[in-house]
């Protein structure tokens, strides 16, 4: 995963960490 966001660029790896963010967020609330 990390390598794919090394390869899209940075705008995506902030879009990737805030939504990778918000599935943590929604799991651990689910659990």
């Amino acid at each position: 995963m990390h390598i794919l966001i090394a390869n899209v660029g940075s705008t995506s790896f902030k879009f990737q960490l805030f939504d990778s963010i918000n599935l943590s967020t929604i799991a651990g609330g689910r659990l």
